[in-house]
């Protein structure tokens, strides 16, 4: 079973990344399906069944300790393999925190996971010979849960993603320590 952990956009974040693209696409490009756009957290191929539990337990964990937040898409690029992107032009501290934690749990259960510096972004499509003309300004992306998701080829080859648990995001954010107040002078 091939898995991965992602977050799902809000239907407005969707729409805005489905309509980006203002003129056609190059010829032969294969634009992601709407329902298929998402931001991967991690990665993790081929995976025993046995550990889906292992693995849904490491989500209701990280739901309940990692913050809610947003990030501002605002990069729009295109990889020489094809791929045309969106991603944020800083990731957001709460985004690298889920990620990194993520990666921990993987490795303390035994699943392998990309180990390279995340780089959060979107894929709107793959196969494109340049980046076709897109709408200007930002989109808001929120990273307010993760899912666990299953990959699977379709009948036509074509992949499908199976969302097999859901987790709210609802850590709350550290406080600064207030300094204690000096006593009065006098």
């Amino acid at each position: 079973m091939r898995l991965f952990f992602a977050v799902w956009p809000d239907n407005a974040a969707r729409a805005a990344l489905a309509q980006h693209a203002i003129g056609p696409w190059p010829h032969g490009t294969r634009p992601i399906r709407d329902d298929a756009l998402h931001l991967t957290l991690a990665f993790l191929g081929d995976v025993d069944e046995a550990v889906l539990p292992a693995l849904e337990a490491l989500g209701a964990r990280l739901g309940q300790r990692c913050v809610p937040t947003r990030m501002r898409l605002t990069k729009f690029g295109h990889w020489n393999n094809g791929i045309v992107w969106a991603a944020p032009e800083r990731t957001p501290k709460a985004l690298t925190g889920l990620v990194a934690e993520l990666r921990q749990g993987l490795a303390e259960l035994g699943v392998e996971s990309d180990t390279r510096r995340y780089k959060p972004h979107i894929t709107l499509a793959r196969r494109a010979s340049h980046l076709p003309p897109l709408a200007p300004g930002a989109i808001v992306y929120p990273l307010d849960h993760l899912a666990l998701v299953a990959s699977e080829a379709g009948p036509t080859g074509q992949v499908a993603y199976r969302t097999l648990a859901r987790w709210p995001l609802s850590g709350r954010k550290k406080r600064a320590r207030s300094k204690p107040e000096a006593p009065p002078l006098g």
